[in-house]
């Protein structure tokens, strides 16, 4: 096991709701098993949900459960990747990947990005090359301002360049425990937030709200992962095939992606 500061670096966090897995799924978990083999791999789960069948299959898998609460909807998602109870379960280690299953991995650079100190790194949420030009950042910048004043989150001002997606995301667990300590009421605003728009989501509040972490730039963020805009992200990082994607099978994606998948599926 890699070690850090003397304490193990990395355990591959999967969580999961149900043991019915489709195809794809089961895909992207046996390439997780199969490239990721040299490091913890562990299911988050609710605890009414048996395992068992999984864990049989997989013997190499360990187990942690949570509260059923936290696995009935986004909004309890969102909960426990913002508490501190589910930091703490990792405290043993220096960082987490979290790797839910519609993420792919297609070669292990696991410690190279462990190794780089990052608080967070997810896929960059990339905007159309367009989105760039003069004109439409300044209609971009009114309209941001007019939903300040209406009080309402623009999405594509906030988050447009900002790191990153936390479907496929690596996480230093001290600094994630540091932080659902001390911004409790922060974290509580976006959690209310979050039952009405997913622009509050878990990983939102990760990628803007925490300017003492460090994190990647957005070059260097897409060679990590690519999620959004796959084609255009894939382009614009110089068509390298990133460490992992998130969101691989989601229509209008799964073509895009399909391809690169079948050259890089371990046997």
């Amino acid at each position: 096991m890699q070690l850090f500061m003397g304490k193990p670096l990395v355990n591959i966090i999967i969580p999961i709701y149900k043991t019915d897995i489709d195809e794809n799924e089961r895909l992207s978990l046996q390439q997780c098993l199969n490239v990721l083999k040299a490091y913890p791999i562990t299911i988050a789960k609710p605890l009414h949900l048996d395992v068992s069948t999984l864990v049989a299959e997989h013997p190499q898998l360990q187990v942690e459960s949570f509260e059923n609460k936290y696995f009935e909807s986004i909004y309890g998602y969102n909960l426990l990747m913002l508490s501190t109870t589910f930091y703490q379960r990792f405290k043993e280690y220096d960082y987490i990947l979290i790797y839910q299953l519609d993420a792919f991995v297609f070669r292990d650079e696991l410690i190279e990005w462990c190794n780089k100190g990052y608080d967070y790194v997810g896929a960059p949420w990339v905007v159309k090359p367009k989105y760039n030009r003069f004109y439409y950042k300044l209609f971009f910048f009114f309209k941001a301002n007019f939903y300040k004043l209406m009080n309402k989150p623009f999405k594509e001002y906030v988050i447009g360049g900002r790191v990153g997606n936390g479907g496929f995301s690596l996480r230093k667990v001290s600094s994630f425990l540091g932080v659902t300590t001390e911004k409790q009421n922060l974290i509580e605003q976006y959690l209310e937030n979050s039952k009405k728009d997913n622009i509050f989501n878990e990983d939102v509040f990760w990628g803007l709200e925490n300017p003492q972490f460090s994190y990647p730039g957005f070059q260097e963020a897409l060679r990590f992962s690519i999620d959004h805009r796959p084609q255009i992200s894939m382009e614009l990082s110089g068509n390298i095939v990133p460490f992992g994607c998130h969101g691989w099978n989601k229509p209008g994606k799964i073509e895009f992606w399909m391809p690169f998948i079948q050259r890089y599926t371990a046997n």
